[in-house]
């Protein structure tokens, strides 16, 4: 007797060959979706990481401006209490608010950048009253 367990079926080896073949592909195509998945990811940190550093750049300019207008301040005449603006671009409407207040041997000055007529950035710093020059603390 014959047995039917080593006969092969012509049709059966086709169907067998097409499914290897669909198998191979769901495959492939799981591999492409997850190295998609992990360049996405990578461009995302990356944008993500340049946006932060540009925000910072941006932020590292305004106090430099900030400061920059503490200069020009500190060599003028201007009393306790005053306040003077610093026009920075006409256009724009940006501006440097600066006021002085005046205690017990120092000086503070604070700087306000104004960003058409919305207050941004502000800093404050402390200077001896004598030594106009030299920075005594920082808030």
């Amino acid at each position: 007797m014959k047995s039917n367990r080593f006969t092969f079926d012509a049709v059966e080896c086709k169907c067998d060959l097409s499914l290897r073949r669909r198998r191979r592909g769901s495959i492939a195509l799981a591999l492409i979706a997850v190295i998609v998945i992990a360049v996405g990811t990578f461009a995302s940190a990356i944008a993500r990481r340049q946006s932060y550093e540009r925000s910072c750049e941006l932020q590292r300019s305004e106090i430099q401006t900030l400061e920059s207008a503490f200069n020009a301040v500190i060599g003028m005449d201007i009393q306790p209490g005053e306040t003077i603006r610093l026009p920075l671009d006409e256009l724009k409407k940006r501006s440097v608010i600066v006021t002085k207040t005046d205690s017990d041997g120092t000086f503070t000055l604070e700087a306000t950048l104004m960003n058409d007529d919305k207050p941004g950035l502000f800093i404050r710093r402390k200077f001896q009253a004598n030594s106009s020059n030299d920075s005594d603390s920082s808030e």
